[in-house]
């Protein structure tokens, strides 16, 4: 730090004491306030702007309501059944835990008890999300970028959170992700707000020291945070860390023990409170301490974990492309030593990314790395604060403001524009793929809720549109809520994450009366979820009744689903690899999908429910000859009809 910096930073610092925090400084204090406020005013207002156009483009664009994510309709899809009486479940009287968002689906089930949609729901949640996360930044920019240049680097944090267009996805995508990062910063900056706002210390209160109010805010802030998503404990943990640290690091001499962790105990009492009832609630009535996404998701030996979380972090950061900003962010590290702040979100970053290899990655890229999404506004942070630093260790620029602030500005909106186009989310996201595909559920959902019984079992590994839009009881074969793949699956290393583990013997023995099947070869060979391993069977017990468009390009006769009775190699050619199979009738002439349990079968009911299925006779693969080894690409089965 050069000599005009510690003086300025000093002097920045003392001003700051006396001015208190950024909503009681008023605009005419002085020259310095009044371009402190336009700064903020202008840079909340162009980020703003420029979140609202990436939104309102979806929606120009006709992408929506096609832009919501399938995982969202999982919660939807309990939301409702809460509503109608059934509980939270995903299958009317299966009890089984397979959203990861409780606070989310509270709030969509409590605006589905008043006749609103979901989709409009989480969208105007997730927009009041990213404003408060926008405005959260402006305010922290502007009380923790201080010193020369410290004006136009603070316009970083906002616009560039607003630019990364996996914001204005995130917003649309209904999901919880932007809730939850609102939460964390805001949980944070209560940890630290006594640093920053007037104190006027006293013998029993020093400037550093965390206030009971704050304590209590940021343990309200951090349980929410863990109703909002399960990871949420863990960075509550570090709050509760930094605040038992700050307790016995600014404790006047002498004072007692107990006295120097009151605010961790505050701290502690408030996210208990929230938390240990809902614990106590899951565990009584799931059975289980966490979500049993975490158990489908978070699999396989610690190393394959490692390996493939690397693999997913290394293509995130690059699909994401935020090199540039992380450098700047490597810049502020001198800073720590005047703002411990810096130090903390440092850490908080590197507990994020180190979690997320940990737990093997995410498989959700195209709306940006969710899991490292908490950490994004405090890089954001440490990038400005790197900026101004920078360059204001330039002696020309320090002397020549007018053109430090000219080249800072300009970085600034090189990295907007940057984070507009650059990013993988902007240039090579295929929204209208993916926008295609989602419809496609959607209509494919409509098929079943037209053509089939209300009671007609599905199986599918698309758990979300098509069995909300459907409405019939549906077993997920990648097992996000199915509790026995979940727990006994074995993992295939080579799936992407929370993909990895299926089991088609036991998918079987549930006896759907449907199959949808993602992937079918070109013989007509179902692939999806380890069918491949049971194509004779299937082949026996099951015909093809549809065959449906997958992604963009001509439809026939405009249709995106096509009823048939055999398979059409000229129909898969034309991108029509999605099968639907339908269960063959029994012996009597009379449909297997009557709704009850049609007959047994070694002692269990034809369509066993999940809990009757004994583990270690359904766990394993069928052993024997292999109709079919779904790693291979073209194969031939004679039993399977072909055209």
């Amino acid at each position: 730090m050069t000599p005009t910096e510690d003086s300025n930073a000093s002097v920045s610092s003392k001003a700051r004491e006396k001015l208190g925090g950024t909503a009681d400084i008023p605009a005419g204090r002085s020259s310095g306030s009044r371009l402190a406020f336009w700064v903020f005013t202008a840079s909340v207002s162009i980020a703003l702007l420029v979140l609202a156009i990436r939104v309102g483009w979806y929606h120009h664009a006709g992408l929506m309501p096609d832009m919501v994510l399938d995982d969202s309709y999982i919660s939807f899809r309990y939301a409702r059944n809460l509503v109608r009486g059934h509980g939270l479940v995903y299958n009317v009287g299966e009890r089984v835990e397979g959203y990861s968002n409780f606070l989310w689906t509270l709030a969509v089930a409590g605006a589905m008890a008043g006749g609103v949609d979901p989709e409009p729901t989480t969208e105007m949640l997730a927009a009041l999300a990213a404003v408060g996360t926008i405005l959260l930044l402006a305010v922290l920019a502007r009380l923790l970028i201080v010193g020369p240049l410290a004006a136009p680097a603070r316009f970083l944090p906002p616009l560039l959170f607003a630019a990364i267009e996996s914001q204005g996805r995130h917003v649309v995508s209904g999901l919880e992700t932007l809730l939850f990062v609102l939460l964390i910063l805001g949980g944070f900056a209560c940890l630290f707000r006594d640093r920053w706002r007037s104190s006027n210390p006293t013998a029993s209160q020093s400037y550093d020291s965390l206030s009971s109010g704050n304590a209590l805010r940021a343990g309200v802030l951090f349980g929410l945070a863990a109703l909002t998503r399960p990871e949420g404990v863990l960075y509550a943990g570090i709050g509760a860390l930094y605040s038992l640290w700050n307790g016995f690091r600014t404790a006047p001499a002498g004072t007692s023990p107990v006295r120097r962790a009151r605010p961790a105990l505050l701290f502690g009492a408030a996210v208990t409170t929230l938390l240990l009832p809902h614990l106590g609630w899951r565990w009584s009535y799931y059975g289980y301490p966490l979500p049993n996404t975490y158990y489908a998701k978070v699999s396989g030996a610690l190393p394959q974990r490692l390996e493939r979380g690397w693999e997913s972090l290394s293509r995130g950061m690059e699909d994401w492309d935020v090199w540039p900003v992380l450098a700047l962010a490597l810049l502020a590290l001198p800073s720590v030593r005047r703002e411990r702040f810096w130090a903390w979100s440092y850490g908080l970053a590197v507990v994020t990314w180190a979690v997320f290899v940990l737990v093997g990655g995410d498989h959700v890229h195209s709306f940006g790395p969710r899991l490292l999404m908490p950490a994004l506004p405090f890089v954001l942070l440490l990038a400005a604060e790197g900026l101004r630093r920078t360059a204001a260790s330039w002696p020309g620029l320090a002397r020549r403001r007018w053109a430090g602030g000219a080249l800072v500005g300009l970085i600034v909106l090189a990295l907007s524009v940057h984070a507009q186009w650059r990013p993988w989310p902007a240039r090579a996201g295929r929204l209208g793929g993916l926008a295609t595909n989602h419809h496609i559920w959607r209509v494919t959902g409509e098929w079943f809720a037209r053509e089939t019984p209300p009671q007609s079992l599905i199986a599918t590994t698309a758990a979300g549109i098509l069995p909300f839009v459907a409405d019939r009881p549906t077993v997920d074969m990648f097992g996000l809520t199915d509790e026995f793949i979940a727990h006994h699956a074995e993992v295939d290393p080579n799936m992407p994450p929370a993909h990895g583990k299926s089991d088609p013997v036991y998918t079987l023995r549930r006896r759907p009366d449907y199959l949808h099947v993602i992937h079918l070869t070109p013989e007509g060979i179902p692939e999806t979820a380890g069918l491949g391993w049971v194509s004779g069977r299937i082949a026996e017990e099951y015909e093809l009744v549809a065959q449906v468009k997958l992604g963009r390009g001509g439809r026939v006769r405009g249709r995106w689903v096509i009823e048939t009775n055999r398979f059409r190699r000229g129909l898969h050619r034309r991108g029509y690899t999605t099968g639907i199979f339908r269960r063959i009738e029994g012996p009597d002439g009379e449909p297997r999908l009557t709704g009850g349990v049609p007959a047994t079968e070694g002692g269990l009911p034809a369509r066993a429910p999940p809990a009757q299925l004994h583990p270690q006779q359904d766990r394993h693969r069928p052993q024997g000859r292999r109709e079919h080894d779904p790693r291979q690409h073209v194969h031939r089965d004679p039993g399977h009809p072909v055209e």
